[in-house]
């Protein structure tokens, strides 16, 4: 029997749920610590490493392909792009604890960081559970829960983010791989990104069928949204521009309901 690449009514319902339990059996609990230190490599990613390994792989190879020609920093790409924001630059890393990633930042550039991550995996006496303890902040939770935006919103206190990270590595094991709770999630994103903020976003592989349909729905704001893709990485990179549109363009429920038909 062949299987839908996206289920559909019950079955889409069932795949959602089991998904959510399976996160829930592991945010912010020892058997999720256990299960992270004993199942993935990249746990907390720095941004620029050139002596980079499979279990410390920088975020840069994941996004390289999105930065400008000749560009081999992301950190550089990052701060040049932020650099009206220097010093009072707001940082989310959704999928992760974001300790390394945040350190290698210039000093003082971010007033305030955030790492989104299911569970904590250092240990107590782990030395960097004290790196950046007064502007590092991390959130155990699942990113498709509402409890943990409401954690997010009350360190953001109202304001909004000048950067947001997210690459899905092994995670993709607890991320529902369902097209509307997808857009849902990066429409969150995008209200909590500020203007001028900044998107490096990694979405789950068996999406990226959608993304040139999308691709032409953002494109339609062009002179608001700087925006470009890169299917081969499933990676996407955004920036809201001044006037941008509130909400971000998604793909219209009628030629979304089109494009899932094919792949019945």
């Amino acid at each position: 029997m062949k299987r839908e690449l996206f289920p559909t009514g019950k079955k889409r319902k069932e795949d959602v749920a089991q998904k959510m339990k399976e996160a829930g059996y592991f945010t912010g609990s020892e058997l999720g610590k256990e299960f992270m230190n004993t199942r993935y490599g990249w746990l907390d990613s720095p941004l620029d490493n050139p002596e980079s390994s499979l279990t410390d792989k920088p975020l840069y190879e994941t996004f390289k392909s999105l930065l400008p020609p000749g560009e081999k920093s992301l950190r550089n790409y990052i701060e040049s792009t932020l650099e009206d924001k220097r010093g009072d630059a707001v940082g989310i890393e959704f999928g992760g604890i974001g300790v390394k990633a945040f350190s290698q930042f210039s000093q003082g550039f971010f007033r305030q960081s955030i790492g989104v991550t299911l569970a904590d995996h250092r240990e107590s006496n782990d030395p960097d559970t004290t790196t950046q303890s007064e502007t590092h902040k991390i959130i155990e939770g699942n990113f498709f829960d509402r409890e943990t935006y409401q954690t997010l919103n009350k360190i953001l206190e109202g304001g909004r983010a000048s950067l947001i990270l997210e690459r899905i590595g092994g995670g993709v094991d607890f991320v529902p791989q369902e097209p509307y709770l997808a857009a849902h999630t990066l429409q969150q994103w995008y209200e909590l990104l500020d203007e001028g903020g900044l998107m490096l976003i990694e979405i789950p592989r068996k999406l990226n069928v959608l993304m040139p349909w999308w691709y032409e729905e953002v494109k339609k704001h062009k002179d608001t949204i700087d925006f470009d893709i890169a299917t081969a990485g499933s990676v996407f990179r955004l920036r809201k521009l001044t006037n941008a549109p509130e909400t971000l363009p998604l793909i219209k429920p009628e030629l979304m309901r089109k494009i899932l038909r094919r792949y019945k």
